[in-house]
């Protein structure tokens, strides 16, 4: 019997596969495709397939099954040679995880040397923002200074404009009032008294 989940269909159809590929099936190769199995049952198969193959067409295929001597023989040996394997595996797996790491180190050197030259950019970024902040500052403070200046110049021209409102108005009342003298005066001169006088 072969282990559960790998039933005899399974192990035929990773047999063509492997035969389609142009590679001949054969125990480690259809076991190492199927992921697990019995080696006893995978023998059984294939040879059973390859019998299928060499017999006539409307030949019934005839395989002998294995002595229970060698049956038993097969399955002992898969005991051992799996005991053998699981240590071969393991240093295997170590190796393979150790040569991984080897070239995982220079990756991730350069990623940290991408990740350093970023913060660094960074830093330079903030330093950059913080002295573009500090103008904007010193800028607006010169604004307020200006607007300062402005309001005053402008408070100062409308004192101007009415100081010179108050000049115009005072001179245009000197005006009148040297008009009128300077008529008072002509009409003295003119009167019978100031010609008696005279």
């Amino acid at each position: 019997m072969g282990r559960p989940g790998i039933d005899r269909k399974a192990i035929i159809a990773t047999i063509e596969s492997i035969a389609a590929s142009g590679e001949e099936p054969n125990t480690m190769n259809v076991r190492r495709e199927l992921g697990a199995g019995s080696y006893t049952t995978i023998i059984d198969v294939i040879t059973q397939w390859k019998a299928d193959r060499k017999a006539p067409k409307g030949a019934p295929a005839v395989v002998a099954p294995l002595p229970e001597k060698a049956s038993a023989l097969l399955s002992d040996m898969e005991s051992k040679v799996l005991e053998l394997l699981r240590p071969m595996a393991a240093e295997f797996w170590s190796m393979a995880a150790s040569e991984a790491e080897a070239k995982l180190v220079p990756e991730r050197q350069a990623l940290d040397e991408v990740r350093q030259a970023l913060d660094a950019e960074k830093k330079e970024n903030r330093a950059v923002i913080a002295a573009l902040e500090e103008d904007v500052t010193g800028l607006e403070a010169r604004v307020k200074e200006a607007d300062k200046e402005r309001n005053a110049a402008v408070a100062q021209l409308m004192a101007a404009g009415e100081a010179k409102g108050r000049l115009e108005a005072l001179l245009e009342t000197a005006r009148e009032e040297r008009n009128v003298m300077s008529q008072r005066i002509a009409e003295f001169e003119k009167s019978p008294t100031t010609a008696r006088k005279n």
